[in-house]
Formats: C-alpha cells, sequence, structure tokens
C-alpha cells in the first residue's frame, strides 16, 4: 500500500487516521509486518510498483500553491502581494503546475524544499501515470472512516475498537485568508498559470469512498 504524498494536500492528517491506525493495528497483534505501509515522505507516482495499491490526493491548485508557499516560511513572506508577484513574475519557479510534476518526477522520493531540476510539467505523462494508481482523492472530499475501512479489508484485519477522526497538526486559517483576498482578475492569472494543474485536478476522475 503505497501513499504518492503530494505536499500541501492534507497527507499528513489523512495518514495519522489512516494507514498510522493499521500499523498500530499490527503492533498491537505482534505482527512484524517490514516495510508493508509506505505512507511515510513524498513518493512520487513513478515507479508504480508491481502488485503494489497506491493512492494519491489532489488539491485545488491556487489553494494548495498558495500552501505550499506558507509551509516554506520564513523565507518569502506569507501575504497575498508577495505571492502573486513573485508567480507571476517567475512562471518557471518550482511551484508552478507543480502536482502535474509531481506526478512526472522519476526519483524515489521528494522533500518538500526540493528545487527539482530538469522537472517538467507533462500533463500526457501526468495523466498516463495517474491511470495506473488504484485510489485518486479530491481533498475537498476526504473521508477518513471509509479509507480506514477499505485498509482494514486491505490487510484482512478486524478493527480492535472504534478509532475517531481527530487533527492533531490544527487548522491553518492563513492560506484560506489569503485565497480569499485575491481578486477575480488575480485568480484567474493565477489560474492561467497553473493551467496544466488546472486541467488535471478539474478532468481527473476520483474515487468515491
Amino acid at each position: 500500500m503505497i501513499f504518492h504524498h503530494i505536499p500541501s494536500t492534507n497527507g499528513r492528517n489523512f495518514c495519522i487516521n489512516t494507514t498510522h491506525i493499521i500499523e498500530t493495528e499490527f503492533l498491537k497483534r505482534g505482527i512484524q509486518y517490514g516495510d508493508i505501509l509506505k505512507a511515510r515522505g513524498h513518493r512520487p507516482v513513478s515507479p508504480v510498483y508491481e502488485g503494489s495499491t497506491n493512492y494519491i490526493i489532489f488539491r485545488e491548485p491556487v489553494l494548495r500553491t498558495i500552501s505550499h508557499w506558507c509551509h516554506l516560511m520564513p523565507y518569502n513572506p506569507p501575504t497575498k502581494e508577495a505571492i502573486f508577484k513573485h508567480l507571476v513574475e517567475n512562471p518557471d519557479h518550482y511551484l508552478v503546475n507543480y502536482q502535474t510534476k509531481f506526478v512526472c518526477y522519476d526519483k524515489e522520493i521528494i522533500r518538500v524544499s526540493d528545487s527539482y531540476e530538469g522537472f517538467e510539467a507533462d500533463i500526457d505523462l501526468a495523466k498516463e501515470r495517474l491511470s495506473k494508481v488504484s485510489y485518486v482523492f479530491d481533498m475537498e472530499n476526504l473521508n477518513y472512516g471509509k479509507f480506514r475501512s477499505i485498509l482494514y479489508d486491505h490487510f484482512d484485519l478486524t478493527p480492535t475498537f472504534e478509532w475517531k477522526d481527530y487533527n492533531p497538526i490544527g487548522t491553518n486559517t492563513l492560506v484560506k485568508e489569503i485565497y480569499g483576498q485575491l481578486t477575480s482578475s488575480e485568480k484567474s492569472e493565477l489560474e492561467g498559470l497553473l493551467k496544466y494543474d488546472m486541467e488535471l485536478y478539474y478532468t481527473t476522475k476520483y474515487s468515491e469512498i
């Protein structure tokens, strides 16, 4: 079971409420499962390992880009003006069309702060690779409980007790505040800049759980 974790898509909370719980179930049973759950780090979609079940989460591109920028603080001011100005003036910045690039990236592990030399946004390659992913989720419609059930069935486990969803990381309101400050024309300009991510996000057929 492999999680292809795109940064700034709620992946840590998703793991804490799903795969980490399954790991706990294994440990409670004294089962030595080795490297059966590859859910930590930022693992690209290439390669898709033979016989693996894999999943990925996408997020509305403008919101995700702002969130990723804020994660890089204090190196860049987390303001609307700073984000908008830098991206528009630097259309080749690695944050531009990041989700598409992530799917196309060929190394084993991605660091959030990597600048990705030779990291290209190939929309056709991204779509082809996504077609091999078992579950593709939209961050706006994540259901921890249903995916936990999928994992329990996948590993043939019975829950030892009822797990409750929780958010240990907390809620960051800054991203939505900055997004809300964008004018219609600014949003339109950023959407044009993030055209591959926008296409990927809005044409992907998401898994229903």
